[in-house]
């Protein structure tokens, strides 16, 4: 039997040294700003930019839509962001212009017909600004889903038709 002065050494233990040519700090996928590189998007299988999309294979599609909504979070700030400018810069007026020509005895019914017509608007404009920077959901139809935004964007008097 040995005896121990403390506490016996342990030979349950784990060390990790790092990956031998790891640099600390260094992203093999990710640009600076966050954004995907190349190699990035087509490991995580999305954009159109992506080599080795295989949507056919629900994993892959699946590891792809993963990795996009977690781009999503993470630049939704910017997104929002995008979205309040073009608002805030002349959106509210063109949409309220429009919605003053739009008449309904009830008040009520115009109230929630409004606040409905807004949050289209919005996540219309969060869906295109997505797309813009950082490209289509992997398995979507986005010239369907583009499509119908702008047509909300125009119906609400954003765009020109």
């Amino acid at each position: 039997m040995r005896y121990y002065i403390g506490t016996p050494p342990s030979s349950q233990h784990l060390e990790h040294f790092g990956i031998l040519g790891m640099k600390w700090g260094i992203r093999r996928y990710q640009n600076e700003d966050g954004s995907l590189t190349e190699a990035g998007k087509a490991r995580y299988g999305y954009g159109s930019e992506s080599k080795n999309s295989n949507y056919n294979d629900p994993k892959q599609l699946g590891r792809a839509q993963k990795g996009w909504q977690k781009a999503y979070r993470d630049h939704y700030i910017r997104i929002h962001n995008e979205v309040a400018d073009a608002m805030n810069n002349g959106g509210i007026a063109n949409f309220n212009k429009h919605w003053d020509k739009v008449v309904i005895e009830d008040v009520d019914e115009w109230n929630d017909k409004y606040m409905k017509a807004y949050a289209d608007t919005v996540n219309a404009m969060m869906a295109i600004t997505a797309y813009d920077i950082i490209g289509a959901l992997p398995g979507s139809d986005y010239d369907a889903i583009r499509k119908e935004a702008i047509d909300v964007l125009k119906k609400n008097g954003i765009l020109d038709d």
